[in-house]
């Protein structure tokens, strides 16, 4: 029987052991230390007569403790054999165990090693290749292998812990063709590769929506529909969620109540549960459900009094007790929140007097669905915000009607599935009710109601959730005092900006930006002018160039740039212009004059006029005062036209007191060499942004020396197939030491000066 009032005595120490695992990842004790804790927690225990208090700090320790030994990996795990930041080409030997993005010409994988360099080895990896397998593989061959870096960017997600939840200590990329050795798949494996295979001959090519509605199989759902989903705000129905496992539960259960007594479809029920665990691959969302149907039926059989808070929280105990990385989970974090909502609130809805429905039961459903819906899109928005960088009020329009859709199509699909005849009608029903959903989801996705570029910090998410608890605490002891003060402290909480990422007074920043095979320099003067100095590849390239700027200048409350230079006529410079033009006021755009010329995309030109900001376009040499920064454009000047658009390069120096930088766009030889004749020892200065990507084209020791830079940065992408920078370019900066920063192997790179001392920070070397 479920009783509210009920005890609920676990929930707080599991909040205590929750919060320990969070700590336990970040902090690393020696075992030493948790012994004398312990035992000096267990004498405070019995000193005090079993303080409360003392108890919950000892279940933090137990917590941090468990984490710390779940990230504690035998010598030969992948996470202990590679070094950092170092890819290896090295012959691996493994399991392919799950394929999770299918692409037009590259596959992501999860492969379980089996042996590194032929001798023994454990550990997951994410493998990509352009060739097709199927999970069960053995393969075998040679791989680009590395450690799961953090973040290339500031302000950029750190995978290292995403890809810990899905236990992935590397990343590799094929070199070549890998051999397939042999098949090996378990059961489940097998009966769910046969499921979807079924599935896929009699839907289709709606087969694909089935996989991912029946079995969370989202590897071949397009980056459009992903993004149709996530602006609808419905990712939730196309990963496997407890609203699967609810349908589920209660289609099977009124089915087996027809031909079994009440205890043993509950028992039956929860067998087929157990299955479809399996066949899910335990999904966050759905262990959390099977976990609390089984806790609720072993407390139905003890007769005992059900708190749905004790169950969910006791469920979560047990799923990161086994595995303590889920504690990270945000399928766990959103499925358990939207869990959390649903028992405290629907109760009260229920009993709610809503005007105007009285004795219209499908009516008060509604109004109550719609209330429960709007509290849960506001309860789980400081999660999403934090997580995903994007909110979507839209779900509160979207969610009934799609849910309702959504309640008639999974059933269909079991009967699709399992009937040996006569299932056609039902694939036509089938096909019909998912081109209705997705209308309807293209339809939700252009509700005004998606803000992308919302980023709130841990703190602050962290506090609206403990305030949301307080509040509700003292809301049903009916304290309103203490509830109006509370309010007020939260509100200063989320106004306080703790994602403080500004250069001091007095301060010049240049952040030199990885945004793959491209350039992308932000100035930030003393005087607070920000000037970006080109743009980066286009959107979709690997790292392209606003992915890497516009959510860090969004993070930070920037919304415009009083300065945008495009060095030249190559996309890899110019391509992110039209997105950051999209997501931030540009005031003043500078370019050359050859720019123009020899520019050959329309659509940027539209993107510069739709602007419509102030241009100034360079004809000679040029020099300008902003502040006490002076910033001189060297190159091109008018007795020069270079025959290639490299040659062209806008070439700016950046004069701040005793503090001189130098940015070369894609100058070659020939420019190098005009530029030397010009201006001889004048351009040495501190910092060299290297021309041309590190290509041998550029930099030639005579440049080199007379530039003579304490620091450079290479914008060389990860992985890019010039092969740059060359070997004697890094030969010829080799003598700056921790000074070369390459971009490939170092990620970003920050630089603040007072105009005399110099300071740096490397993302990938922190």
């Amino acid at each position: 029987m479920i009783v509210r009032g009920a005890p609920a005595a676990l929930v707080l120490p599991t909040v205590f052991w929750l919060a320990g695992l969070a700590i336990g990842y970040y902090l690393v004790f020696n075992l030493t230390y948790y012994i004398i804790l312990f035992l000096l927690g267990a004498g405070l225990f019995l000193l005090f007569r079993k303080n409360y208090l003392l108890l919950l700090l000892m279940v933090l320790l137990t917590g941090m403790l468990r984490m710390n030994t779940a990230n504690t990996f035998p010598p030969r795990h992948i996470s202990n054999l590679l070094p950092k930041n170092v890819p290896l080409k090295v012959e691996i030997h493994g399991l392919i165990t799950e394929k999770t993005r299918k692409g037009k010409a590259m596959n992501t994988y999860r492969c379980e090693l089996d042996t590194l360099r032929g001798a023994y080895c454990e550990g997951g990896i994410r493998l990509f290749s352009s060739q097709e397998m199927n999970i069960g593989d053995m393969i075998r061959g040679m791989v680009i292998l590395e450690k799961v870096e953090g973040a290339r960017n500031p302000g950029a997600r750190d995978w290292r812990l995403n890809y810990r939840v899905q236990n992935i200590y590397a990343t590799a990329n094929s070199v070549g063709r890998l051999d397939i050795t042999s098949h090996r798949q378990n059961v489940w494996q097998v009966i769910r590769e046969y499921l979807l295979k079924r599935l896929q001959r009699r839907l289709g090519r709606d087969g694909v929506y089935a996989a991912a509605m029946f079995a969370g199989d989202t590897s071949e759902i397009s980056s459009e529909y992903r993004q149709y989903l996530r602006k609808s705000g419905l990712s939730h129905l196309f990963a496997i969620s407890g609203l699967h496992v609810g349908i589920i539960a209660l289609i099977l259960y009124n089915l087996l109540r027809l031909i079994f007594r009440r205890r043993t479809a509950h028992n039956l029920l929860l067998i087929i549960l157990i299955i479809y665990g399996y066949l899910c691959n335990w999904a966050a969302a759905v262990t959390r459900s099977i976990v609390m149907y089984i806790l609720y039926r072993l407390s139905s059989l003890g007769e005992r009094l059900v708190n749905l808070n004790q169950t969910l929280a006791v469920s979560i105990f047990i799923i990161t007790f086994i595995r303590p990385e889920q504690v990270f989970s945000v399928g766990l974090q959103l499925s358990a929140g939207a869990m959390l909502v649903i028992i405290n609130l629907l109760p009260s809805l229920e009993n709610l007097s809503l005007p105007g429905v009285s004795g219209k039961p499908l009516l008060k459903g509604i109004c109550v669905s719609l209330l429960l819906t709007i509290a849960i899109v506001i309860f789980l928005a400081a999660l999403t915000s934090a997580v995903f960088g994007c909110f979507s009020a839209n779900a509160i329009l979207a969610v009934i009607p799609a849910s309702f859709l959504f309640s008639l199509l999974l059933p269909m699909l079991f009967l699709i599935l399992f009937l040996p005849i006569g299932w056609e009608p039902f694939a036509s029903a089938y096909h019909f009710l998912l081109e209705l959903f997705n209308r309807w989801l293209q339809t939700a996705a252009s509700f005004p109601l998606y803000r992308d570029g919302l980023y709130l910090h841990l703190i602050k998410v962290l506090a609206i959730y403990a305030g949301a608890a307080a509040g509700y605490y003292l809301l049903m002891k009916k304290k309103t005092l203490l509830l109006i003060l509370l309010i007020i402290a939260l509100t200063l909480v989320l106004l306080y900006p703790f994602y403080k990422d500004e250069p001091a007074t007095g301060i010049m920043r240049i952040s030199c930006l990885d945004c793959g095979q491209g350039d992308l320099a932000l100035l930030e003067l003393a005087g607070g002018e920000k000037i970006l100095i080109d743009a980066g590849p286009p959107a979709g390239a690997r790292g392209g160039g606003a992915e890497a700027l516009v959510p860090w200048l969004q993070k930070r409350g920037i919304k415009s740039l009083d300065y945008v230079m495009i060095t030249h006529a190559h996309n890899d410079h110019y391509g992110g212009i039209p997105e950051v033009f999209d997501a931030l006021r540009v005031k003043c755009l500078i370019t050359a004059a050859s720019f123009w010329n020899d520019l050959e995309d329309i659509a940027l030109e539209k993107s510069v006029f739709e602007e419509d900001c102030r241009q100034i376009i360079l004809q000679d040499t040029f020099s300008m005062l902003l502040g006490n920064t002076r910033l001189q454009f060297l190159h091109p000047n008018r007795d020069f036209q270079g025959e290639k658009v490299n040659n062209n390069s806008l070439v700016i120096k950046v004069e701040y007191g005793n503090f001189q930088a130098l940015f070369t766009g894609d100058i070659e030889k020939e420019a190098e060499a005009l530029l030397l004749k010009e201006y001889g020892s004048r351009l040495d200065s501190d910092f060299l942004k290297v021309p041309h990507h590190g290509s041998l084209s550029s930099s030639t020791p005579e440049f080199v020396k007379a530039v003579n830079p304490d620091i450079c940065y290479i914008p060389a992408g990860k992985g890019n197939h010039f092969g740059f920078p060359d070997r004697l370019v890094r030969e010829r900066y080799g003598k700056l030491g921790k000074g070369r920063i390459v971009a490939a192997e170092d990620g970003a790179m920050l630089l603040e000066t007072d105009s005399n001392e110099v300071k740096m920070k490397v993302m990938l070397r922190e």
